[in-house]
């Protein structure tokens, strides 16, 4: 009878240490290097740009295109059963383009100054399976997904002064869409609670045209209607606000069971 009920014992406690396994929570903070697609975006600015030259006839130099930046966030995993983990991500990304220019080989004070923030805050819920996964293997390959929504913002600030012109535009827009991404990685186990994880994937993330408010003065005397000033709580943006792009990234994973 004692045997038995030692085995018994036996019998459950391995029971109990595979559920505990199979139902595991983990948590990954990541880091990495993410493209965007803001050709509109960019097209915009260099146009503004070219404008002011021509109303002004002073060259300013164009600022840096938006291309892509450092990312980060945070995924939470739950170890659903041997090869699938259900995940719930959270990413941010932003980038800045600014210029400040200062010229005084016209024989006047020419001020330039173009500062452009862009951000992206995406949290999505999706899945990750391991191929042929095994807590005893030191490496093991996956791939996922995840579809959720994404907030997209970006702050614009434009300066512009010479002898006779004078320009002081500032913008604050954002926008909300859905968005999802693939990813393939391999996870490289140190222990059986942590691992690391380098991966490489695709995003689709386009916020199209953003809304909010331009606050806008500008004054240049020699142009017929050259003077404005108000504020537009309701702008639209004539370009989107694509953040798709590739993205890799390396993260830390630490597991718990219960």
């Amino acid at each position: 009878m004692q045997k038995a009920l030692r085995n018994l014992i036996f019998i459950l406690l391995i029971a109990i240490q595979g559920v505990t396994f199979a139902q595991s929570f983990s948590i990954k903070p990541y880091a990495g290097y993410a493209t965007v697609q803001m050709k509109e975006v960019n097209a915009g600015i260099e146009a503004r740009v070219e404008s002011l030259t021509g109303l002004t006839g002073v060259p300013v130099p164009q600022p840096d295109p938006f291309k892509g930046n450092l990312a980060w966030g945070i995924q939470f995993g739950y170890h659903l059963e041997d090869n699938y983990y259900l995940t719930l991500d959270t990413y941010f990304f932003s980038e800045d383009s600014k210029i400040h220019y200062r010229d005084e080989s016209q024989g006047y004070q020419v001020i330039f100054d173009n500062m452009r923030n862009i951000k992206l805050f995406e949290a999505s819920f999706g899945m990750k399976y391991l191929f042929n996964y095994s807590s005893w293997k030191r490496f093991n390959f996956y791939v996922g997904g995840g579809i959720g929504l994404a907030i997209g913002w970006s702050e614009t600030f434009f300066w512009y002064s010479d002898e006779t012109n004078f320009v002081n535009n500032k913008g604050d827009f954002s926008s909300i869409a859905l968005a999802g991404h693939i990813m393939g990685g391999l996870t490289i186990r140190f222990s059986p609670t942590i691992s690391l994880e380098p991966e490489i994937g695709y995003r689709a993330a386009n916020l199209a045209q953003m809304e909010g408010e331009l606050r806008f003065s500008q004054n240049f005397p020699n142009i017929p209607g050259g003077q404005s000033e108000g504020v537009d709580n309701q702008f639209q943006t004539e370009e989107n606000y694509n953040f798709s792009g590739f993205f890799v990234n390396i993260g830390l994973q630490f597991a718990f069971s219960f």
